[in-house]
């Protein structure tokens, strides 16, 4: 997933419920961040730099994604959602 000023890219990412799946991150501008408070998640994105990470979603749902360094961007949200 790429991360910046734009937004979110892809700006849905689809997971299954179980499933355990490993996250890239990554900027193209600055630091920003990928936050999903329902699933306490933060993590902080570098430029020139990888964030990766191990997720398993334990229940299914439609989640929001945004940047917690601009949470009043609209045009940096995205949406997590969770199938059974």
């Amino acid at each position: 997933m790429t991360v910046s000023k734009q937004g979110f890219r892809p700006a849905t990412v689809r997971l299954r419920k179980g499933e355990t799946v490993r996250l890239r991150l990554k900027t193209t501008d600055e630091e920003h961040c990928f936050a999903v408070d329902s699933l306490r998640l933060e993590k902080r994105i570098q430029p020139s730099k990888v964030t990766a990470f191990e997720l398993t979603p334990d229940k299914a749902g439609s989640y929001p994604i945004y940047c917690c360094l601009e949470p009043d961007n609209e045009t940096m949200r995205g949406r997590l959602v969770v199938s059974e």
